[in-house]
């Protein structure tokens, strides 16, 4: 048997273990009564932030316009090519009684004038800008009792080209005549056909008092049409929220359909139509466009490159783009993926992009947000109150698709969100109702995340492909905790117990290796004191509980069962190691390491694992160590195999939780109960070095070899009571000769 998978399970254990307990028990959770100090600048802070937080979340539900707000600034965007003036009066009298229901008192001023109440907001900004695109604010609120200041910008994109006003026909004829004067003034043969047909689409959206204003407009634009010639293909983008109400709606070509009947084919010969779509991407499609008039001369096919545009760029909300392009033009700038998206396929991206490979740069972030605000914190918690329940299924906020045999490479930042929280006191750390984001890897896709990259996982990556966290690479994936027993249980147990047995990381559902050099970390969050607390723990890598010298280990997480293989190629070892939470320390040492019947783990052929912590495979949990391998335990370290009549018993939870499996994505069926054995099958070698423990049957072909001074006999320590009746009892544990 190999000790090198069980101080494999160990590491992960102990990082999960270790973070939650030190947040849990040292920050108290639901009836310890420890005080934590207050951090000043959070608590000045925290009033102004949850109210941006709370107004951004509010002016979502805004019907009659696009509004978001963000960073300060607050855009307001309505999707009519021309709006009239009562329709902005509309959209602004409900951003000012949006911002009215959520502050106790509030007044503006604008542009530095004087301060005006929120009831004359609408007259006065509307008076004030007259098309305006920008305009600067600042608002004193008072908000649950404490007083500050917002300032930013209400920003207004094309407004002055869409406002209907006095002076709208003659404004209109001017802009369309400087827009296209280029392409009426050019012969056919100057002008590219695209910059026709947006011409001529662009007429056909103008209002009719316009059009009578540039009746030989379109004559012109049908004689260039009859002499260009259709050309050989044709490139194209358009929103995905705006292609899905229309024809070309949004793009260059929005309008087309008032001349041509229109028919869109894709790669494999079928129809292609707008109103199918659900996700950004790439297309190759053939159109097929036929005069309305019936003007045969007019009517072409040609082959489109459709771009179905669904992420923003930092600072430009209503401007959207390909991901690929994103990346490409982002620069230092976050990259939000707004809409559900897919890279684009094998073909399609050789043939656009240049190459299947794609890279998020070294400065730039991609963010898979959990909601319309575009969250990008890390550490996002329900805000108010302690409980939250356990997640809504298929109902993820936003997804990108990795397709089959194309490569996305993390040389910068790479967020998959999700809002985490904590239910009862035994829950602890699980993504809660709809609020997660979903990364979908097809069979043969690849992520890679490289050196001085990083990967948060707090949604979650599913599919059939792969993850790989290379040397210098960092991955932070969530810890769910399903089985802590409280603060004053924890406190008084914490010097001979960890306070939880039961925990996970699923988020990750598809294979994933970290490599030598590489490090995984679990971020665990924790009820306490009656707010949230974070913590990083270090799983695998330097100053982690699992050290790779060279080699990898594979994770592989089956989401029918919950239950996680964790593979060793190389070699490592099992560590101590310690976790601090504000002031805490907690450590591993001296106490096991459990690990339910949801963690089995194995050492491959040829390599070397070396146990140096305590560890203890509770029913159902498995050690496997394959022929030629090798697991050693040191001087210190000990592994407890929970079989041979040894029975697992929790006054406080029971062993399985049955409740867990509600707060995982998938509906699991953990297949074990608390007599269900734990199984060591050693098929290579496993030696118990001098002063080293172990306990329990280790079943299998493979050699044993103890020291004459191994420990065969100790005491394990299990709780007994909750609360303030909880305490650590020793149990007398033996491996049978």
């Amino acid at each position: 048997m190999r000790r090198s998978s069980s101080r494999f399970s160990y590491s992960l254990s102990s990082l999960l273990v270790i973070g939650v307990v030190l947040m849990a028990f040292l920050f108290s959770s639901c009836d310890i009564s420890i005080k934590i100090p207050r951090i000043p600048s959070l608590k000045k802070s925290a009033p102004k932030r949850e109210f941006s937080d709370e107004l951004a979340r509010a002016l979502l539900n805004i019907k009659s316009a696009h509004v978001i707000a963000e960073e300060g600034k607050i855009f307001i965007h309505w999707d009519e090519r021309f709006v009239e003036k009562e329709k902005v009066e509309e959209t602004l009298n409900e951003v000012f009684t949006t911002f009215s229901s959520i502050a106790d008192k509030i007044s503006f001023s604008i542009s530095g004038e004087g301060e005006t109440p929120v009831q004359k907001m609408t007259g006065h900004l509307l008076s004030f800008s007259n098309g305006q695109e920008r305009v600067s604010y600042k608002a004193h609120i008072t908000y649950e009792g404490s007083n500050s200041t917002l300032s930013g910008e209400f920003v207004f994109p094309s407004i002055y080209s869409k406002l209907i006003t006095d002076d709208f026909v003659d404004r209109q004829r001017e802009l369309y005549t400087s827009r296209y004067r280029l392409t009426l003034d050019a012969s056919a043969e100057e002008v590219p056909f695209k910059e026709l047909l947006a011409a001529l689409a662009a007429y056909g959206n103008l209002p009719e008092e316009v059009q009578n204003e540039l009746v030989g407009i379109k004559e012109k634009l049908d004689d260039l049409l009859a002499i260009s010639g259709a050309p050989t293909d044709l490139t194209i983008s358009v929103s995905l929220d705006q292609a899905q109400k229309g024809i070309f709606r949004g793009s260059e070509l929005d309008g087309l359909d008032k001349f041509y009947t229109i028919n869109l084919v894709d790669e494999e010969g079928g129809m292609f139509s707008f109103d199918t779509l659900e996700s950004g991407s790439t297309l190759l499609l053939t159109m097929e466009a036929s005069r309305r008039d019936g003007n045969d001369l007019l009517s072409f096919t040609t082959a489109l490159i459709l771009k179905i545009t669904s992420v923003s760029l930092e600072g430009a909300p209503f401007e959207l783009y390909t991901i690929e392009d994103a990346l490409r033009i982002a620069e230092e700038r976050t990259i939000f993926v707004r809409f559900n998206t897919n890279f684009a396929t094998p073909s399609v991206a050789e043939m656009v992009y240049g190459g299947t490979v794609h890279t998020i740069g070294r400065e730039q972030t991609v963010v898979l947000p959990f909601d319309g605000v575009l969250s990008s914190n890390v550490n996002s918690v329900p805000s108010g109150h302690k409980n939250a329940g356990p997640i809504t299924r298929a109902s993820e906020h936003v997804r990108l698709t990795i397709p089959s045999a194309v490569t996305v490479g993390v040389k910068g930042t790479m967020i998959v969100n999700a809002r985490r929280a904590a239910n009862a006191t035994k829950f602890q750390g699980h993504v809660t109702g709809s609020d997660y984001a979903v990364l979908h890897l097809e069979e043969d896709a690849s992520l890679h995340v490289e050196n001085r990259g990083e990967l948060y996982v707090l949604g979650f990556i599913e599919g059939t492909g792969e993850v790989t966290v290379h040397s210098g690479g960092t991955l932070h994936e969530g810890l769910f905790i399903s089985s802590f027993r409280g603060g004053t249980a924890s406190s008084k147990i914490e010097e001979k117990v960890f306070p939880f047995d039961q925990y996970t990381v699923s988020q990750i559902e598809v294979p994933l290796n970290i490599e030598a050099g590489g490090t995984y970390n679990a971020k665990s969050v924790v009820w306490a004191s009656y707010k949230y607390h974070h913590g990083d723990l270090t799983l695998v890598g330097d100053g982690g509980i699992i050290q790779i010298n060279n080699g990898a280990v594979k994770k592989v997480y089956d989401k029918n069962t919950g239950h996680n293989t964790l593979t060793l190629t190389g070699e490592g070892s099992l560590n101590n190691t310690s976790v601090q939470v504000g002031g805490i320390i907690a450590s591993t040492l001296g106490r096991a390491i459990l690990f339910d019947g949801t963690w089995h783990f194995v050492i491959q052929n040829g390599n070397q694992f070396t146990i140096k912590a305590k560890a203890a495979l509770l029913p159902a949990s498995s050690l496997t160590i394959e022929k030629g391998a090798k697991v050693v335990i040191q001087k210190g370290g000990e592994l407890t195999i929970f079989n041979n009549g040894l029975t697992y018993v929790d006054d406080y939870n029971t062993y399985p939780n049955g409740e867990t499996e509600h707060y995982y994505r998938n509906p699991v069926t953990l297949g074990y109960t608390a007599n269900t054995p734990a199984k060591v099958d050693n098929r290579g070698t496993l030696i118990v070095e001098e002063e080293a423990g172990i306990a329990g049957v280790v079943g299998g072909s493979g050699v044993v070899t103890l020291d004459d001074k191994a420990i065969k006999e100790y005491e394990f320590y299990r709780v007994e009571g909750s609360a303030d009746s909880a305490k650590a009892v020793a149990v007398s544990v033996v491996y049978p000769e």
